[in-house]
Order: C-alpha cells, then sequence, then structure tokens
C-alpha cells in the first residue's frame, strides 16, 4: 500500500507541511495551514477520504493540538475495543429521555424554576408541536479554526488525519472526550452515527473541549427539529446558553443551520 504523503502529493495537495502529530495509540499524520484555509482544506481531503482512508479532522492550533493529540488518559483502551463499543445498540431518544427525567427529579428537589422546561422536553421528546418558533439567522462558522477571543482566524492550525474513512469514527482514533460532562469517545461516536445516518452530520473539527460538526441535511419539520434540539441538550447541556436561550430557539436554528458547534468545560 502506498504511504499516506505520496497519496497526498499525487492528487495535488502541498505536503510541505506533512508531519506525525501522534504515534500512539493510533498513528496520527497531519498538515499545517493558516486557520483561514483550515476548512477549504478539511473539504479537499474529505472529498480524498475513498482514496487515502484517512478521515480529516481540524484539531486546531498549536496548544489545542497538543492538548488533544496528547491527552487521552479518559478514554483508555484498544481501538478494536473502543469501535466495537459504538457498534453496541445506541437509542438517542431513550437517551434524552433518561437526560430529562433524571434532570426533572433533580429539579423538583433544587430548581424548581426547572420543572416547566423539563416536562416540556419530555413532550417534545414525545411528538409535541414547538410552542413557539423564533426568526433566527444561524452563523454557520467553523469555529476551531477561529481564536475565540480576537475573532480571527488563528495563524496557523493542524488538520489530522485519523486512520479512518469512517467520519463518524473519528472520536474513537483521536481518543475525543471523556472528562467532566464530556462524553467518552464512544459515546460521541455513537451519537455522530446517528445524527449522520439522518441528518448527513460529520465532524469537522475536535480540539480539546469542542466539536464542529457539518449538516448536509437539517431537519424540515419543526416536531423533529425540536426533539433534535432536546437531544442535543442531553448530549451537551452548554448548547442552551448566552446565545441560544431556549429548546424552541435552538430548534429553529438546527432546522437552517449547517453548522452545529458543541463545547464542553
Amino acid at each position: 500500500m502506498r504511504d499516506l504523503k505520496s497519496v497526498l502529493a499525487d492528487a495535488g495537495v502541498d505536503v510541505s507541511t506533512f508531519s506525525w502529530l501522534r504515534a500512539s495509540p493510533d498513528e496520527i499524520a497531519g498538515l499545517t495551514v493558516p486557520g483561514a484555509q483550515a476548512v477549504a482544506l478539511w473539504e479537499s481531503l474529505r472529498a480524498l477520504v475513498p482514496a487515502t482512508g484517512h478521515y480529516p479532522v481540524i484539531v486546531g492550533p498549536d496548544n489545542d493540538r497538543n492538548r488533544t493529540m496528547a491527552d487521552h488518559r479518559w478514554n483508555r483502551g484498544g481501538t478494536e475495543d473502543l469501535v466495537r463499543l459504538t457498534r453496541e445498540p445506541f437509542d438517542l431518544a431513550a437517551f434524552a429521555r433518561d437526560r430529562c427525567r433524571e434532570v426533572l427529579e433533580w429539579s423538583r428537589q433544587e430548581w424548581p424554576q426547572d420543572v416547566p422546561r423539563m416536562e416540556r422536553c419530555l413532550r417534545y421528546l414525545d411528538g409535541a408541536e414547538p410552542l413557539r418558533w423564533p426568526e433566527v439567522e444561524p452563523d454557520n462558522t467553523v469555529w476551531i479554526p477561529i481564536d475565540l477571543l480576537k475573532r480571527r482566524p488563528h495563524p496557523r492550525v493542524h488538520v489530522a488525519l485519523v486512520p479512518t474513512d469512517v467520519p463518524w469514527l473519528a472520536p474513537v482514533y483521536v481518543r475525543f472526550g471523556g472528562f467532566n460532562e464530556c462524553p467518552d469517545c464512544s459515546r460521541h461516536a455513537a451519537v455522530l452515527r446517528a445524527w449522520g445516518e439522518e441528518f448527513g452530520a460529520e465532524p469537522v473539527g475536535m480540539s480539546h473541549d469542542m466539536l464542529d460538526v457539518r449538516v448536509a441535511r437539517p431537519p424540515a419539520d419543526r416536531r423533529r427539529a425540536v426533539r433534535l434540539a432536546v437531544e442535543q441538550w442531553a448530549y451537551d447541556a452548554d448548547v442552551w446558553g448566552d446565545a441560544v436561550r431556549s429548546e424552541e430557539e435552538l430548534a429553529a436554528w438546527l432546522s437552517r443551520a449547517r453548522v452545529w458547534t458543541f463545547w464542553w468545560d
């Protein structure tokens, strides 16, 4: 089998920055470009996956790259075992429903003002129509190449080439997540598989605490959009924050968004 660098070069990719980002538990190569060019490079590498057998993931500037590639202590185990976990049956709706019920019971004891929201979310998971539908304009930015403080692209960003041609398995090979409220890599993969099959969702970038996902088919039905909003909250509670303040607002946003961004503290 021809080496990865040669395949990329023959396809017209600039391999002058080609390097190995990590030697274990799985070898991961990468390319380095200015942040403003990271998404375009990702798109080129994504189109080459059938030839390379490697899925591209933007892993951010030097500091994020180092943390993402080096810190995998929360996802121990061999890759084959972790991949096997992703193939076990996983019911995303049941996962979201269990999370809502858990928070509902806690809210009844500790935070009563959240009880109506959790009850409403359970109704949405059962197929209820959204109570309102705000006007929103999604910002379809892939954020990992961006310096969030300066609001401009990082001078240099790394794009990893993960040794799988299956997009939803990328978190397993990167060993993404597993800390605090952030799901472990196998759960990320299971969620991305479900959303990939339904919405054409694919990971674009993973820093140590952020995930950018591109979406080919946003939900067209309002009931499905608001169920998706609750699923996303169960997956990452921070999707409801300063920018998006309710499940209905998130649903309206998701019905038009082509990029989803998740963040865990």
